[in-house]
């Protein structure tokens, strides 16, 4: 029965390695790359989901902010569709050899494996950089404004987990009663 799990939960992850990627691509050419769903889609790391264009709908930026935003996030499309691409191509030579019908180890995957981590750091920063040339053009007022709807955010969002933490274990049924002490 472990076994079949094992193999289950193997075959999932394997189909993942190659769906997953597919699906980001497509997410980014519905929405336009970095429109607006943020710089990575639903997964980039500028607010929690890449949810930066609605942190700054917060800030209410004035027009002449609202194209400095847009400039920034132009000026690097290209260098995140290359690192995107590269993490995509070593995803795919990944697929390719975990679906093989010859044995395959961790050490036929290490350069795979190198470069997808080179990817994403390269990303992460790529990200980052970006994140503070917008957070630069914020004025202290607008940037308190982000700051109060963050922390709305984070409360919502803690909120969420303990109902579903709640539902969770609602579902599993009540806790089982302590067994009465020795007399």
């Amino acid at each position: 029965m472990k076994r079949k799990v094992g193999i289950a939960i193997a075959v999932a992850a394997l189909v993942a390695l190659v769906i997953v990627p597919r699906l980001v691509r497509a997410q980014m050419h519905h929405h336009g790359g970095m429109g607006e769903c943020g710089m990575m889609g639903h997964g980039g790391m500028m607010g929690h989901g890449g949810m930066l264009p609605i942190f700054l709908r917060a800030a209410n930026l004035t027009t002449d902010q609202q194209a400095q935003v847009k400039k920034i996030m132009e000026d690097n499309r290209a260098t995140l569709q290359a690192q995107f691409q590269q993490m995509h191509m070593a995803r795919e030579q990944m697929a390719a050899k975990l679906f093989s019908t010859g044995p395959v180890t961790a050490a036929d995957l290490s350069t795979q494996t190198q470069q997808i981590a080179q990817a994403q750091q390269q990303m992460l920063q790529n990200e980052l950089n970006v994140a503070l040339q917008v957070r630069a053009i914020l004025t202290p007022a607008q940037l308190q404004k982000v700051v109060q709807f963050h922390q709305q955010f984070e409360n919502l969002h803690q909120q969420m987990r303990a109902l579903m933490g709640a539902n969770a274990q609602t579902a599993e049924g009540p806790p089982a009663p302590e067994a009465p002490p020795p007399m």
